[in-house]
């Protein structure tokens, strides 16, 4: 009862803090409430705020649906298309995380044990550094070879007992 805030002021501070708690629970400060709206009212609410985190930038809430919807629609044949080039980057990448090995296991003479004797820790490192950079290059491509997927299946989650909540 003591503070600062005047009558008129005290309002915009509680909005303001409901605001914080959305974004807070979403784990996005630029998700609108009518998003966070839809996201709470959803069966499995942590499953809806993964899949919103991963398609944000792809979804918005269409006011006139009042549902989320894609910014570009995908056809069926697109989406197989890109997650089917999403994994052949993938494991493009993958075995060229294991290339510098391989290349040279298949282009020596030398016994695999002679081979591994002669690696230093920099050789090894190099192979670790590079292999770790490219596999995780390998994973974001597959994700966003994904994102179609996901945001439909995102945009059609089933409601909770069919109750929305309206913010």
């Amino acid at each position: 009862d003591h503070n600062f805030l005047s009558q008129e002021l005290k309002s915009d501070y509680f909005r303001y803090c409901e605001e914080l708690q959305i974004h807070s629970i979403i784990g996005d400060r630029y998700c609108t409430p009518k998003m966070a709206a839809y996201i709470l009212s959803r069966e499995n609410i942590s499953d809806a705020i993964n899949k919103y985190l991963r398609v944000k930038d792809i979804v918005k809430y269409d006011y006139s649906k009042n549902k989320p919807v894609t910014i570009k629609k995908f056809t069926k044949f697109r989406e197989m298309f890109n997650a089917i080039i999403g994994f052949i980057f993938y494991i493009v990448l993958a075995i060229l995380a294991l290339s510098p090995y391989l290349l040279y296991k298949f282009l020596s003479s030398e016994d695999q044990l002679e081979i591994v004797s002669k690696l230093t820790l920099p050789h090894i490192l190099v192979l670790i550094i590079f292999s770790i950079v490219l596999l995780y290059f390998a994973v974001l491509s597959l994700i966003s070879g994904l994102k179609p997927t996901i945001a439909n299946k995102f945009c059609n989650l089933p409601s909770k007992n069919g109750v929305h909540i309206d913010l």
